[in-house]
């Protein structure tokens, strides 16, 4: 999902940023539920960063999972100093 969350790193404040989401995927891969943020905040960079994570759990669809995978919700943290890393 990472390579689809395109972020602007030289906004202020942006390469602070872990945004954690729910979402639940079923056992094709699919999104079911979400994505979500679960832990909401106010900002312009804190907005632009949530946003751009959404669109890109959206993008990663269908997900690559494994045999026997059953239907479940997967919390997860999207930091943005990892996806800013190289750039």
């Amino acid at each position: 999902m990472t390579r689809h969350w395109i972020l602007n790193c030289d906004l202020e404040g942006m390469r602070d940023l872990s945004i954690p989401v729910r979402v639940t995927i079923t056992s094709g891969g699919r999104i079911s539920s979400g994505p979500t943020v679960t832990d909401q905040r106010s900002g312009a960079t804190w907005r632009t960063a949530s946003e751009a994570m959404l669109r890109a759990v959206r993008a990663a669809e269908p997900f690559d999972v494994p045999d026997g995978f059953e239907t479940q919700e997967i919390n997860f943290r999207f930091r943005a100093d990892q996806a800013c890393a190289n750039r």
